[in-house]
């Protein structure tokens, strides 16, 4: 049977969590963050500065020249990041889609989850503003 099952631990903490809640959190975290960087070209783009209505959001994904750096320098200061990918997959044929290692080089995701108050929020935008 390939049928995946949920633990009981895992359902009962499911059932305790308020998708809504979640949902407008992420949304005004990932608002507040865009706002604060909407003016950071050329070295750092927003890739979507809005969101559509009932997107909920994991991240603010950006488009950084130097992401290394950067993603090195917000992890020093307790901030975590995600990459577009660490090594692309092998299906990807990049002389038919040259832009995956582009993104895969250059994305990092800045985190917006619905732990964070305005005061976090604040934080890693200040350590992006502040990045040389």
């Amino acid at each position: 049977d390939d049928t995946v099952r949920i633990g009981v631990l895992s359902r009962y903490l499911a059932s305790r969590v308020d998708g809504a809640k979640v949902a407008a959190r992420r949304r005004r975290n990932f608002a507040r963050l865009a706002e604060r960087l909407a003016d950071l070209r050329p070295r750092i783009r927003l890739m979507r500065p809005t969101l559509d209505d009932g997107d909920c959001p994991v991240g603010l994904p950006l488009l950084v020249e130097g992401r290394e750096s950067m993603r090195r320098e917000l992890g020093a200061r307790g901030i975590g990041t995600r990459m577009f990918w660490d090594e692309l997959p092998k299906e990807i044929d990049l002389a038919r889609f040259p832009a995956s290692e582009y993104l895969r080089d250059r994305t990092l995701v800045l985190p917006v989850h619905q732990d964070m108050d305005e005061g976090a929020v604040d934080r890693v935008a200040d350590a992006v503003l502040g990045w040389k």
